[in-house]
């Protein structure tokens, strides 16, 4: 039996190689750093988490945070207080604690204290009086000290590469802020606003969440900068960057009277290159708030400050990148769609954590096909050639059964088969339902600027597209690998030109037995094709396609909509031969064509031969479309003269054992 895989995947990894070799590692490379940052980030946070207890924060919800920090660049040093309001979320609250890292000394505190203690990276807090439920109450925290990164990040003192001029960067993902500020450092509980207050040598600029309000001189040769953002942040995303950094802005226009700031950071030697490289911004945010909706934070703005972890990271409003070069536009596609997915709602759970990178990286295939990717022009390859630089194999599941492993966390299937996730569903629930349930998702009132989990995002799905995504969610979620389909054909019936098609399909994969719809395309003796859906969710399932023209091939999900392997072949007998289907006009007098099928044999030769088998001629295939081939015979011999008139056979040259013997010669007559 002839067998024919579907190859679209090896195609694909080999178009992609051959794009230019300035494109193809530079975003190699920007992919990496993503995945490393990531990675580094969290097993920093691994390693550290072995000190410290697990915080009983106590009733408490964080309502705002005020943040007034002073660096000394030379002792290496910041000092400062954090004024934090919360609410008593039970009667009666007496106690509740913060996250501060015991390398952070405690001055004092101000506000509703009786005492406190700090020990064992814990700041443990008894109230003056007991809080009843729903009471907001403040206390102000004077601290000081050398902020510890580990060798990592959190709160880094670094120098600019160009003249080793001081500076200071942060990087707080996922549990870093209280090592340098203290507070309620959990992503499930983001405050509602947030004021920054930072202050540096004259000369310095800082760059921060929100909107800059003001830059107050200190009549010291200091100066302080205040930043106040407005909306909800979770603790790991407020961030600092600050240095004798070049400074430029743009405008994002949304509107015919509207626009955003746009804020940039960068070394002073790469300003040229930021200025190219950060001019299409602005489209960025077109693209993507067509897909996802309105920008999140439109009444403050976007911006990029330059540090040197190695990475990029979506600290709100302020995205912190390594590179501000070109070729590194789908990581800032990626960083800016975390400002939707990852800041605006925030996964509550680092289980979760797919609704963060694997929705950011699936922003980079949803501007592929916005704006091309490669040599690929704008639309559904460029797309689709993105996502298969995704393309996932491996066992690990989008779910994050162990959090306390930093290579399960921000192992590349929540970015790669996060992303393919969406992919399918996108199809699963088609285009209208699924850029509408992506842009409900974030703006639902019951967690737009808070956090989520993976069912919050199902129920918006379900309940826009009017399915139940129950079994296509736990299926990609929870199980590893994805379908392995082999599947056969034949034509059963055949009355005038109307077909019938037996179409059986297998899933040989181990796992789970997936359910999903799969398009089926049939290939057609004219050239042309036509695609039905069917639902397939069993081991073994039968369908009845009926076909107005002659079919000559099936194709499984041609267009790749679903992660999968698919193995096809045709099941009669005849597939391990050459089939014949049309001689006309026969008899004939001055040429006759001659179609048929042939299933893996390459282009074959016809020979012609008279009744004693003496060959007459030799044929080469004229044209062909898929399986199928056409040839002609003009009636001539080899030598070019007329034949004789009589009987001649057709069959394939040249002799193939066990195969030229299955197939029945076909006669024709030659005419005066």
């Amino acid at each position: 039996m002839a067998r024919h895989f579907n190859l679209f995947f090896v195609l694909l990894v080999w178009c992609f190689a051959s794009l230019s070799h300035a494109q193809q590692n530079p975003q190699k490379e920007a992919q990496e750093f993503l995945l490393r940052h990531k990675q580094r980030l969290f097993e920093q946070f691994r390693r550290l988490q072995a000190e410290r207890a697990v915080t009983d924060y106590g009733a408490i919800d964080a309502r705002y945070y005020e943040l007034r920090i002073a660096i000394d660049y030379t002792a290496k040093q910041i000092s400062g207080s954090v004024r934090a309001r919360f609410t008593a979320t039970r009667d009666s609250l007496r106690r509740f604690a913060l996250d501060l890292d015991d390398h952070l000394t405690v001055d004092s505190l101000l506000g509703a204290v009786k005492s406190y203690n700090h020990r064992n990276n814990v700041l443990n807090i008894e109230l003056d009086s007991a809080q009843p439920a729903g009471r907001d109450f403040e206390v102000r925290i004077f601290y000081h000290g050398h902020p510890r990164d580990g060798g990592y990040a959190y709160f880094r003192f670094d120098e600019f590469p160009e003249d080793g001029s001081p500076h200071v960067w942060t990087l707080s993902e996922p549990y870093g802020a209280s090592y340098w500020w203290p507070c309620k450092d959990t992503p499930r509980d983001k405050a509602d606003s947030a004021d920054i207050y930072v202050t540096v040598p004259v000369g310095d600029l800082v760059g921060s969440n929100g909107l800059l309000r003001s830059v107050t001189p200190n009549g010291d040769s200091t100066q302080t900068f205040h930043w106040q953002e407005r909306y909800p942040i979770a603790t790991y995303l407020i961030s600092l960057a600050t240095g004798p950094y070049a400074h430029f802005q743009d405008y994002y226009h949304y509107g015919a009277n509207d626009s955003m700031l746009l804020d940039y950071y960068v070394y002073p030697r790469e300003l040229g290159k930021a200025r190219h490289a950060f001019q299409e911004v602005p489209d960025y945010l077109t693209v993507l708030s067509e897909r996802f909706g309105p920008y999140p934070f439109l009444k403050e703005k976007y911006g990029m400050a330059q540090f040197a972890w190695g990475g990029a990271m979506e600290h709100q409003t302020l995205t912190s990148t390594t590179r501000v070069a070109a070729w590194w536009r789908f990581v800032f596609v990626h960083e800016l769609a975390h400002q939707w997915f990852g800041d605006a709602v925030t996964c509550a759970s680092w289980q979760d954590i797919w609704l963060n990178e694997g929705f950011a990286t699936y922003a980079e295939a949803l501007y592929a096909e916005q704006r091309g990717f490669g040599d690929y022009p704008p639309g559904p390859e460029a797309y689709h050639q993105y996502m298969a630089t995704k393309y996932y194999t491996e066992e690990k599941t989008i779910w994050v059964t162990d959090t306390s492993d930093v290579w399960n966390v921000f192992d590349k299937v929540v970015y790669h088969k996060g992303a393919w996730l969406l992919h399918m569903l996108r199809h699963v629930i088609g285009d209208s339902a699924f850029f509408t349930s992506l842009k409900q998702y974030v703006t639902d009132p019951r967690w737009a600027y808070g956090s989520v989990r993976t069912e919050n995002f199902r129920s918006v799905c379900e309940r826009v597209s009017g399915k139940d995504l129950q079994a296509f969610f736990d299926q990609w979620l929870f199980y590893p690998f994805y379908p392995i389909y082999n599947y056969q054909w034949e034509i059963t019936d055949q009355r005038g030109g109307n077909f019938r098609v037996r179409l059986t399909i297998e899933q040989t994969q181990t796992q789970t037995i997936y359910r999903m719809p799969i398009d089926v395309t049939v290939y057609f003796v004219d050239g042309s094709d036509s695609t039905f859906t069917i639902e397939n969710e069993q081991a073994s399932q039968e369908y009845t396609l009926s076909v107005h023209r002659l079919p000559v091939e099936i194709a499984l999900d041609k267009d790749n909509w679903i992660l999968k392997e698919a193995y096809g072949s045709y099941a009669s007998a005849q597939a391990a031969a050459i089939t014949f289907h049309t001689i006309y006009p026969n008899p004939f007098r001055d040429r006759v064509t001659i179609l048929l099928t042939n299933w893996g044999y390459g282009q074959q030769e016809l020979q012609i031969v008279d009744i004693l088998g003496k060959e007459v001629r030799r044929l080469k295939a004229d044209d062909h479309s898929r399986n199928f081939y056409i040839y002609h015979w003009d009636g001539k011999t080899s030598a070019g003269r007329r034949a004789a008139p009589g009987i001649y056979f057709i069959r394939p040259y040249p002799y193939l054992a066990g195969v030229s013997e299955k197939i029945r010669n076909r006669k024709i007559l030659l005419l005066h």
